[in-house]
């Protein structure tokens, strides 16, 4: 979790960056953005303190090193990323909260705001957008 904290803080930090951008605007999506979920996420199983506590793993470190590299370089390449993570999010972060409610014995909303959308109130038509408007870019 702290590794995606990390992860999508860049990338969510390098996505606002290049917003204007003519291939980045195409695919921005604040919606999605899911690095105050995993702040969330991070306090409840960390506590108050847990940017105290948290690092990143080098593998990590070598995924958000990419990321800014990427956004300094060539910020189309940000596509393939926010495409990556956030269609996964959308359509496996369910079953995967589940998963974790069940196998950690969590409450709704206890340690899972990372696989909540509160601003999506239908996932499927914004997931169809999503895709048509990644696709073509390929």
């Amino acid at each position: 979790m702290a590794n995606f904290y990390f992860a999508y803080a860049a990338m969510e930090e390098e996505l606002e960056r290049h917003k204007d951008h003519p291939v980045v605007s195409k695919i921005y999506f604040p919606e999605l953005h899911r690095k105050a979920s995993l702040e969330a996420d991070l306090a409840y199983y960390y506590g108050p303190n847990w940017r105290d506590q948290v690092t990143m793993t080098p593998g990590g470190q070598a995924y958000v090193d990419r990321i800014r590299e990427v956004g300094n370089t060539q910020p189309e390449l940000l596509v393939s990323h926010s495409y990556t993570r956030y269609i996964g999010d959308l359509s496996g972060g369910q079953i995967l909260k589940g998963i974790a409610q069940r196998a950690m014995n969590l409450n709704d909303g206890e340690g899972t705001a990372f696989y909540e959308f509160p601003e999506i109130t239908d996932e499927k038509p914004l997931r169809l957008s999503i895709g048509s408007r990644w696709m073509p870019l390929r």
